[in-house]
């Protein structure tokens, strides 16, 4: 087996940072969509239509374990080498069942089952007698155990080894829990106040007058609303054609040092769209910046570029805030333009399964719906910042997500941004 994953050595792709990246995408969405590892490696059906579900061979999904493992992800590891080892038990391929429990027994005791990687390596044992390694860990684990060789195994598995009992590997903050229940448990608004209504805009001269939109409260405070039919498709084919050659791995800026890195938590391809792109024959970019100013009523002047997003499966950007006000941030925002008042977040596909944008604070998740676009303010109406606006982009689990992102500035909107002299007003106006 490990001839055959000799290639991922290699500087051409696929190497061994692209299998490792998938995985730890497979990872991701398992993990927050608590799918089982073994219904994934026979052909768990994600709901495609006209799509039939296959398996992975036995070898493959011991490759996943042991990407893993390689990684020294025990708690996945063990997941992946245990549904390896009940896909074996109706193979019963030998030398596959060796690899299996050699890397299983390992990384079960990192995790601190002694208990199961001691029963693990008698079985080895009885398989391969002549290895002595085996030999030497199974006296270690009697003696992690506090019993002697002469000692009977108590409660013995047999050959039903299992994973379910181990505890997954504490989150590195604690919005994670509340962000992967919201990404797997959507529930419709349930406050009785929120209503749906058409937009006619922030001025009675607005031109929306005569073209209100559709528009939907998801939350009250923060403030949070879907605007519904805001971007054609056609709209949609240029700016992902504008952005295609742009695209690369998305950045956040190191609060440290200010530098722009790659992150974990953030996966997906980014491309920042300007008006003067010489590709953009028909205007798109002004046009779409335009509209947007006609419903948000903010200027888009004093804006950031459109940013355009895609998310491919396991995509997704974990808990965070749009703007550098936050609780515990420093203010790194350039001080003539300020912080980002507001976003908009378009949505320019549809994927099959998740990539749903959640808020923390407000317990809701706003679906990704073709053509619609949620927006919100990130500052109370003092300039404050509105704590309660930590979002978070589910993973993609089946299909693909296009993204269109605006982030309006502080500065150049003080006449179309009604101010509060109370610095505890909340946003509840568009």
């Amino acid at each position: 087996m490990e001839d055959s994953l000799s290639f991922l050595e290699s500087d051409s792709p696929p190497n061994r940072e692209d299998l490792v990246g998938a995985a730890e995408g497979l990872f991701r969405i398992q993990d927050v969509y608590s799918l089982d590892s073994s219904d994934l490696a026979t052909g768990m059906s994600l709901g495609i239509q006209n799509k039939e579900p296959s398996s992975l061979t036995v070898e493959e999904t011991l490759s996943i374990g042991k990407i893993a493992y390689w990684q020294s992800d025990h708690y996945h590891s063990s997941l992946w080498l245990v549904a390896a080892w009940k896909q074996n038990m109706v193979e019963n391929d030998a030398e596959l069942a060796v690899q299996i429990l050699d890397h299983l027994a390992i990384s079960v005791a990192e995790l601190g089952d002694v208990q199961q990687a001691l029963e693990i390596t008698a079985v080895l044992i009885q398989m391969r007698p002549e290895e002595a390694r085996y030999g030497r860990n199974y006296k270690y684990y009697l003696g992690e155990l506090g019993l002697d060789e002469d000692s009977t195994l108590l409660e013995s598995r047999g050959m039903n080894f299992s994973a379910e009992h181990l505890a997954r590997p504490e989150q590195h903050y604690e919005s994670m829990q509340e962000y992967e229940r919201l990404c797997r448990e959507f529930s419709p608004p349930h406050k009785s106040n929120l209503k749906c209504f058409y937009w006619t805009g922030p001025s009675p001269v607005s031109p929306l007058q005569w073209a209100p939109v559709k528009t939907e409260e998801l939350h009250d405070d923060p403030l949070v609303v879907q605007f519904y039919e805001v971007i054609s498709d056609e709209e949609e084919r240029a700016i992902q054609f504008l952005a295609g050659e742009h695209l690369n791995r998305a950045t956040i800026q190191d609060p440290a040092t200010g530098k722009l890195v790659n992150a974990d938590y953030r996966i997906q391809k980014t491309a920042w769209l300007t008006e003067f792109d010489k590709f953009d024959v028909n205007g798109t970019i002004a046009k779409y910046n335009a509209k947007l100013t006609k419903i948000t009523g903010l200027d888009a002047d004093h804006a950031e570029l459109v940013q355009v997003g895609n998310y491919g499966v396991a995509g997704q950007y974990e808990p965070h805030w749009d703007h550098q006000s936050y609780p515990g941030a420093e203010n790194r925002w350039d001080p003539i333009e300020g912080s980002r008042i507001a976003t908009w977040l378009a949505y320019m596909s549809e994927p099959n399964m998740g990539g749903g944008t959640v808020f923390i604070q407000a317990g809701i998740q706003a679906r990704p719906i073709r053509n619609s676009a949620v927006f919100w303010y990130n500052l109370l109406p003092s300039g404050e910042s509105d704590d309660n606006t930590q979002h978070a982009a589910c993973p993609v689990l089946s299909g693909t997500k296009w993204v269109s992102n605006k982030w309006f500035h502080e500065r150049g909107q003080e006449f179309r941004r009604k101010c509060a002299l109370d610095e505890h007003q909340r946003n509840t106006y568009l």
